[in-house]
């Protein structure tokens, strides 16, 4: 049987060298690899290729196919079977064949949440006209938006051939919810698993010496993600960090955030107390989630959310919303605030200066880190068995 494994969704998507789908594919491309499995790798001849990846690929003899000058469906259509862990805008071209296709949904973000009022005046500040008109349309006709993106979810999820794999329960169940049509057989559940490609007694090693490089000390900082876009709601969050360094409460603290400044820059009033990172390299992102007092996470929606589980991993205490996949992700492990409530992100954000109650947050985080990465190991030999089981 002819298998054809997706690495596209492994190369920069908009500029973006680091996404979610991206970390995905690489951590199920390293899975089967390691278990033996044969079968080709897609990837884009214009696009840089993890290099990770292209020395396995070398290593265990995976025929690159360059999706350059072809058509996508003319490249999978001559498989038995295709895997993608990003299939978002792929299948628009799509024929029939007779290739089995798996290809997993991360989260339906499109339906559930399709905006914020704090969407357009952060696109604003990217004088990108696209995703400026873009947010203006999703606000004045928000049904007329969620149809049309109901309507490309759903051309995905009744392509023929299909197996669909969810990244949680919780996107499982949202789209039995968004989509009648659908039996909850055809919706398989694997969690998403980490990829670790670099190892946790090096981030031990040379975290101090990155982390001071920045002027940053091991515990005296908090770290927010992903500040350059809306969802990552991190302008409630710097606004209310902000409140309370105003205040007097966070002495000698600073906010780390990731992802460029945007906006939420231009609305602090104690900048002194912020650094803004653009892109941070994996090396110095596994320093920070292991050197932060704490990860400030009040995202508006996650189909699973990988980050409260790499700053747990280091018992580092996690402040996270009680929204969409979260809680499925983080139990009781976790602090949980109203993601609106600047003053609730505040209050939480004291509840962490509390020594007593941040000791425990770090013993009880790398439990759950554990117990979740043991159903992220089963799961991912699970789905592996579904995609290779005849190869």
């Amino acid at each position: 049987m002819n298998i054809l494994f997706d690495l596209v969704a492994t190369q920069p998507i908009h500029g973006a060298v680091y996404h979610g789908g991206g970390e995905y594919s690489k951590a199920v491309f390293k899975a089967a690899v390691e278990k033996g499995y044969k079968f080709d790798a897609l990837y884009d001849g214009s696009k840089p290729l993890d290099e990770y990846i292209k020395n396995l690929c070398n290593e265990k003899e995976i025929s690159l196919i360059d999706l350059v000058g072809r058509s996508f469906f003319e490249v999978y259509a001559g498989y038995d079977v295709f895997f993608t862990g990003l299939p978002y805008g792929r299948f628009d071209q799509a024929g029939e064949c007779n290739t089995r296709l798996f290809f997993t949904i991360h989260g339906v973000r499109s339906l559930e949440m399709p905006t914020d009022r704090h969407e357009i005046p952060f696109y604003v500040g990217t004088k990108d006209p696209k995703r400026i008109l873009k947010a203006l349309f999703i606000r004045f006709f928000p049904d007329r938006y969620k149809r049309m993106a109901a309507a490309k979810v759903r051309k995905l999820l009744t392509l023929s051939g299909s197996q669909i794999i969810t990244v949680s329960a919780h996107t499982k169940y949202s789209l039995l919810n968004f989509f009648p049509e659908l039996k909850s057989d055809q919706l398989h559940v694997c969690y998403s698993p980490l990829f670790n490609p670099i190892d946790p007694d090096y981030v031990a090693m040379k975290s101090k010496e990155l982390l001071e490089s920045l002027g940053l000390t091991e515990g005296e900082f908090y770290l927010g993600l992903g500040s350059g876009r809306w969802l990552k709601n991190n302008l409630r969050l710097a606004r209310a960090f902000d409140k309370l360094v105003s205040d007097g409460r966070l002495k000698g603290r600073k906010l780390v955030l990731t992802g460029g400044t945007n906006i939420v820059y231009r609305s602090l009033k104690n900048k002194e107390h912020f650094l803004f990172l653009d892109y941070v390299k994996t090396e110095l992102l596994e320093s920070l989630f292991k050197g932060a007092r704490a990860l400030l996470y009040p995202s508006l929606n996650e189909g699973f959310g990988y980050p409260p589980l790499q700053a747990m991993k280091y018992g580092t205490p996690v402040l996270a919303s009680a929204f969409s996949a979260v809680t499925e992700v983080c139990g009781d492990a976790v602090l949980y605030a109203n993601p609106y409530s600047e003053d609730e992100i505040a209050s939480r954000i004291l509840m962490l200066e509390d020594e007593d109650l941040h000791k425990e947050l770090a013993i009880i985080g790398p439990q759950r880190y554990n117990l979740v990465s043991n159903k992220q190991k089963q799961m991912l030999q699970e789905m592996l068995e579904l995609v290779f089981k005849e190869s």
